[in-house]
């Protein structure tokens, strides 16, 4: 009887050391993976930031085309409306802006481990993005149809580009400032993981 009990005690705690090292071991993993998801994580939000950092620099230069360019229209627009039409020559573009960064934090699942209301920003500043590049776009391929090109009605031709171009300056307005506003926001927080080159004001 005695015997048995050894025996049974002996077992039993066998059993509990092996239990008790397959816990360890997960949890050991589990800690690696965690730790691994939040590198991943600040990873992508670093090349998130300097995304967002040259994309305001583009914008900003941008707008001052824009602006450059309204001053020109204008006065095609004003010659028309004086009844003393000009030659005129229309142009119109818009900055390839990147969204690599947010893709690929997207696909690899780094943004579950983002804070949500950096998330959220986030979300909110590149769905913004994607629609004044879409519009600029689809803005460029009808300038360059054959009924735009064609038109014989010159002056809302000039008025058409002058309203693009105005409503395109008023978005990229706001599209920097909401780039910066992104970069005050968040920038001190994660400064240390920035490069020197990225300045946070």
């Amino acid at each position: 009887m005695e015997n048995k009990k050894g025996w049974i005690g002996k077992l039993l705690m066998e059993f509990i050391s092996v239990v008790f090292a397959v816990l360890l071991a997960l949890g050991l993993n589990h800690w690696r993976e965690a730790n691994n998801d939040q590198k991943l994580a600040e990873r992508a939000l670093v090349n998130i930031f300097l995304e967002v950092y040259t994309n305001q620099k583009d914008v900003a230069e941008e707008q001052l085309t824009y602006e450059e360019r309204l001053e020109e229209v204008k006065v095609y627009k004003d010659s028309y409306d004086q009844g003393e039409p000009m030659k005129y020559s229309l142009g119109f573009n818009i900055p390839l802006l990147s969204d690599a960064a947010w893709n690929v934090a997207n696909s690899t699942g780094a943004i579950k481990d983002f804070d949500q209301d950096i998330l959220l920003d986030l979300s909110s500043l590149y769905a913004f993005q994607e629609m004044y590049q879409k519009n600029g776009i689809e803005y460029m391929q009808h300038m360059n149809t054959v009924e735009f090109k064609k038109s014989e009605n010159a002056k809302a031709i000039i008025d058409s580009n002058y309203g693009q171009l105005r409503t395109f300056e008023n978005w990229s307005q706001i599209l920097s400032d909401a780039y910066l506003e992104f970069i005050k926001t968040y920038g001190s927080k994660y400064q240390k993981l920035l490069p020197d080159s990225v300045l946070v004001e």
